[in-house]
């Protein structure tokens, strides 16, 4: 009897402890049906919260903040870390998002052009023989070149690229961040052509050349590709590749969208290329309009054309960084500058800016009294730096 009363007693324990766990088992089911819950929940509010601001529209704008303009009528604004850049002929200063100046630095030029490459800025004299390196921290170094300057160009390195000319031949030159030279390359007008454009790897060890040069009464423009990341020093051991297949069309920009991607914008195409040691062609896009601005970021590139139509004049198009197409829409408003803004367009002209979201909506048009001189975000969404030719506003869309 007492076996018995042990063996009851012994299956009894084993029915409680297969109900603990069968509990258990269900506590931890729920809790991970009540987590899939949440995710998915929290996934379709982020969704919906997505596609609610990339599908905002804003019918018009408050000034927040403005200052006078005063004697800097002259100068131009670009786009830098959620701020700024002013810069003209005297000097450039860099103006965060709070509307405080970060710093200011001096020189003389007459004919000041900028490129920026992530936090890394160049400003050189076009005609002249200064060129100045920046980045957030104010000036980097100072270059006085032995030629006239036609063109500079930052990397993401902190590295320098200037053009240059003298007579029948042309500069190209690296340098330093410390505004050591690294390399120089000699080209010449009659063999190599005119160094139209140029662009700089992310690492700074590639380069693209876009030559132009007339034969017979025609265009022919050769794209160049070095690589400097080797021993050799000559000119003709850096070339690694070269393109010439632009059917009489001039190749006006190249750039790299990243360190191993790239293109090159001509009157009728964009051409994409991969870069390693040695490049190779890739996507070939027609592009059938008169081509009027380019813009890009290393995800994004923007054509901007002529349509021919009275009522729609102007076409935006937007590729990836493969080539496909995000966007075409035709509009009637005239913009002279577009800007990449995360996942918007930003474009201004005459008396005018507009923002366009990626999938080709407008998000805003507005019109002001007065010129548009530069339409810039200041890293905060609805808010941004309008600066006509007389204020400089702190706006929000409403």
């Amino acid at each position: 009897m007492a076996a018995k009363n042990a063996s009851d007693a012994d299956e009894k324990k084993v029915d409680d402890l297969e109900k603990v766990r069968i509990k258990r088992k269900k506590r931890k089911k729920n809790r991970k049906l009540k987590i899939m819950f949440m995710i998915i929940v929290g996934a379709a509010v982020a969704l919906i919260t997505f596609f609610t601001i990339f599908n905002m529209t804003y019918g018009s704008y408050k000034i927040e903040e403005s200052w006078s303009r005063e004697s800097d009528t002259n100068t131009e604004f670009v786009p830098y870390n959620n701020g700024y850049i002013r810069y003209g002929s005297s000097g450039a200063a860099f103006v965060t998002s709070a509307g405080e100046q970060q710093w200011n630095v001096s020189y003389s030029m007459q004919n000041p052009t900028i490129h920026q490459k992530d936090n890394n800025l160049v400003i050189g004299d076009v005609g002249g023989n200064t060129v100045v390196m920046l980045n957030e921290k104010g000036e980097v170094g100072r270059i006085n070149t032995e030629y006239n300057i036609l063109n500079v160009e930052a990397a993401s390195t902190g590295i320098v690229g200037v053009v240059m000319q003298s007579n029948a031949d042309n500069y190209i030159n690296m340098y330093g961040s410390d505004s050591s030279l690294i390399y120089s390359i000699r080209t010449n007008i009659t063999g190599d052509g005119y160094p139209v454009d140029i662009a700089i790897s992310n690492d700074s060890t590639k380069l693209i050349v876009a030559y132009a040069k007339t034969s017979e009464s025609n265009v022919v423009s050769n794209l160049v590709f070095y690589n400097f990341s080797g021993d050799a020093n000559s000119k003709d051991s850096r070339v690694v590749g070269a393109y010439s297949d632009f059917d009489g069309k001039l190749v006006g920009h190249v750039a790299f969208l990243s360190n191993n991607t790239a293109i090159a914008v001509s009157e009728d195409s964009l051409r994409y290329y991969t870069v390693g040691a040695t490049p190779s062609a890739g996507e070939k896009i027609a592009l059938d309009s008169k081509i009027q601005n380019v813009f890009y970021t290393s995800g994004n590139v923007g054509i901007v054309s002529e349509t021919g139509n009275e009522d729609d004049p102007y076409n935006i198009k937007i590729f990836n960084s493969n080539g496909g197409k995000l966007s075409d829409v035709n509009y009637d408003t005239t913009y002279t500058t577009y800007n990449f803004d995360g996942n918007t367009v930003l474009m201004y002209g005459g008396s005018n800016f507009a923002i366009m979201n990626l999938s080709g909506k407008f998000v805003t048009k507005q019109t002001i009294d007065g010129t548009v001189t530069a339409f810039i975000s200041t890293g905060k969404r609805g808010k941004y730096y309008l600066v006509d030719d007389r204020f400089i506003s702190r706006v929000r869309l409403t």
